[in-house]
């Protein structure tokens, strides 16, 4: 929003590649620039960063479970802005100090700017009697998704008691720092960049069409994870998925360079 409001330009870059991005980073004057955690150490660790006119960093750190063992970071007076984000329930950011470590996600109150004493409250984390993330807030949807599917038995975006959503991430409370270490993903379910699937519905869909077929997931330093798939004909059971209409991202998890 602050940057909708500010005027701010949005550039998109696609596909990846180093040397092209940090032309096109110069010929529109950027200076802010938003990748994937593990894209952003990769390429400040090739240097090119210097050559632009960039001030921030925004690492998007799907896998939050990997901030708190992520390096340190060492590029000049270049900021980097770490944001951890918990799927559809809320997003986490902190700018990283002058010793370049992660800032701990904190229990309780979630200010923005962290620690500032006229900062405007934007979420409230705590830790559930499962182990996982919880948050509430203004960030935080105030009702289910799709409206009226809390009536179903379908899969859909739950609001507990006082407007807290149990994110699914397992957590440890750190009684040194007063914070949540994010430890592990949701137990059964696959993120692949922007999409959430469930692994037990997909795995059932998938061996529906083909009973040989097998499908799993993997961790992905760019995407979170991705979906990988084995079939006796990888072609065909492609071609069944993709008549029955199953998502593209489950269909190319039979691609062979997947496996």
């Amino acid at each position: 929003m602050p940057w909708l409001l500010c005027g701010g330009t949005l550039v998109l870059h696609h596909p990846f590649d180093a040397a092209t991005l940090v032309r096109q980073i110069h010929d529109e004057r950027c200076t802010a620039l938003v990748l994937p955690d593990a894209v952003a150490f990769r390429l400040a660790a090739t240097g090119l960063l210097a050559e632009t006119r960039l001030t921030s960093i925004i690492a998007a750190w799907r896998a939050p479970e990997r901030l708190a063992t992520s390096p340190l970071w060492h590029v000049g007076a270049m900021a980097l802005v770490d944001v951890a984000l918990f799927g559809e329930a809320a997003l986490v950011p902190a700018r990283r100090g002058a010793q370049g470590a992660p800032r701990p996600i904190p229990l309780g109150p979630l200010v923005a700017p962290r620690d500032a004493a006229d900062g405007v409250a934007v979420a409230d984390l705590s830790r559930t009697e499962s182990g996982t993330v919880a948050v509430r807030g203004p960030m935080v949807p105030r009702h289910a998704f799709p409206p009226g599917i809390e009536t179903s038995r379908l899969p859909h975006f739950k609001i507990g008691a006082r407007g807290v959503v149990d994110t699914g991430y397992a957590c440890r409370f750190d009684a040194d720092t007063k914070a949540l270490i994010v430890t592990g993903p949701p137990t059964g379910t696959v993120r692949v960049g922007g999409y959430r699937f469930v692994l037990r519905d997909i795995r059932a869909s998938v061996s529906g069409i083909d009973a040989g077929a097998k499908i799993g997931a993997l961790s992905d330093a760019v995407v979170g994870q991705r979906l990988f798939g084995t079939a006796a004909d990888r072609h065909a059971t492609q071609a069944a998925l993709r008549a029955a209409g199953l998502n593209p991202l489950i269909v190319a998890a039979f691609d062979s360079q997947a496996a």
